[in-house]
């Protein structure tokens, strides 16, 4: 028995299992195109952030909300149509809407929440209430 095409066969398998996980594919939503964008989320002393990819999505395309301890931030990156007289052979960059939700687990204050957005990044600061950021506690001796 050869073991080297059952493990090649299972390798193909594999990597195409990984290749469809990876790539952000549009998917369909009431007719309309979706995807999700990439976050990544930190938390310091004075707050959590929220870093968004939004390449191509201008800054009033966006919606981000704040509500009983759930950040919501949705918008839009349009399509690019191809200008006269060219034919796309491929396209790969997602549009259409989006939407991440995220439930903090900290108490936060809603209405200091704020967002910069900057070389297709978006970031947004969510500052923890005063209760819910650690302090240090001074011990008295005898």
């Amino acid at each position: 028995w050869n073991s080297r095409p059952a493990f090649a066969d299972a390798e193909r398998h594999f990597a195409a299992l990984v290749n469809n996980c990876l790539h952000h594919t549009p998917r369909q939503e009431n007719g309309l195109a979706s995807w999700t964008p990439a976050v990544d989320v930190s938390e310091d002393a004075e707050a959590f952030i929220f870093t968004v990819e939004l390449p191509g999505v201008r800054p009033n395309d966006v919606a981000i909300e704040m509500k009983d301890n759930t950040l919501t931030v949705k918008g839009e990156r349009q399509s690019v149509k191809a200008k006269d007289g060219v034919r796309i052979h491929h396209r790969e960059r997602p549009h259409g809407r989006f939407a991440r939700t995220f439930r903090l687990h900290k108490p936060v204050d809603a209405e200091k929440v704020s967002a910069i957005y900057r070389d297709g990044l978006l970031e947004v600061s969510v500052p923890l209430r005063s209760e819910a950021k650690p302090r240090k506690i001074p011990v008295l001796g005898s």
